[in-house]
């Protein structure tokens, strides 16, 4: 994992953060909701180095640092999502029940979390039903509809807001020409290219022939790129010309 010593935006989670761990009332499960590329998984990240650091500064240099930057720390399960199976929950929950001599820091987080099955939903609640030691439950999610209701109640809600551009351009002035098409996502900002950007609206006004040969041309590993650029291109025009924009998809 690596670690952002300066997060963009949404203060008001790092306050609340800060706050838990200082108290040291932190909740057992917790929902961070947020659009992709928000910043929740660079927060999360930047919290457990925080807090979990032996010097709690995320020093980076002592043990817990290090595991945490060479993803080999123990009491840490990292899961996604979309590739959780009853057969994965299982093991978490086993895992949560078991004593671990080796850490006093264990949690278990999960990146969209919307993906996950109503099954293993239902099988989550029993971690949240019968908590074990500091077992801390993370669920990352883009929305809420589709996760059950029973499961959000018992967790503690962190919601995630677009980041206003003038702090996204003082965070990074050399990207500010890219900033507009962001729409508050401090994770976009680095990886979006204008002049891409710029190709696929041009590209949006043609006929529909030629926007299916221009995504055709495509190959991996630079598609899935390209058609993330693609994608924000489709959103600007959405927003800002809805009416001919229906015709660009």
């Amino acid at each position: 994992m690596r670690y952002t010593r300066t997060l963009v935006g949404n203060t008001a989670v790092v306050t609340y953060l800060q706050k838990t761990a200082k108290n040291g009332i932190v909740p057992r499960a917790q929902l961070w909701v947020g659009p992709d590329h928000i910043g929740k998984t660079t927060f999360l990240i930047n919290h457990l180095f925080q807090t979990w650091c032996d010097k709690q500064s995320a020093c980076q240099r002592c043990p817990t640092c290090i595991r945490l930057k060479h993803d080999s720390h123990s009491g840490l399960r990292w899961l996604d999502g979309a590739d959780v199976d009853m057969d994965t929950i299982r093991a978490v929950i086993r895992e949560s029940a078991e004593t671990n001599f080796t850490t006093a820091k264990r949690a278990i987080v999960i990146e969209a979390a919307e993906q996950l099955s109503l099954q293993v939903c239902n099988a989550l609640l029993k971690v949240l039903e019968e908590p074990r030691g500091t077992v801390i439950l993370y669920l990352l999610t883009t929305s809420l509809e589709t996760l059950p209701a029973t499961l959000v109640s018992r967790c503690s809600l962190l919601r995630f807001h677009p980041v206003p551009d003038a702090e996204l351009i003082a965070a990074w002035p050399e990207h500010a020409a890219i900033v507009p098409w962001c729409y508050g996502r401090p994770g976009l900002v680095p990886t979006l290219r204008l002049h891409e950007l710029e190709r696929w609206s041009t590209v949006l006004q043609t006929s529909p022939v030629e926007r299916l040969t221009g995504i055709g041309e495509l190959k991996r590993p630079e598609a899935l790129r390209q058609l993330e650029q693609l994608e924000i291109a489709v959103h600007r025009q959405l927003l800002t010309n809805p009416t001919d924009s229906v015709w660009a998809l």
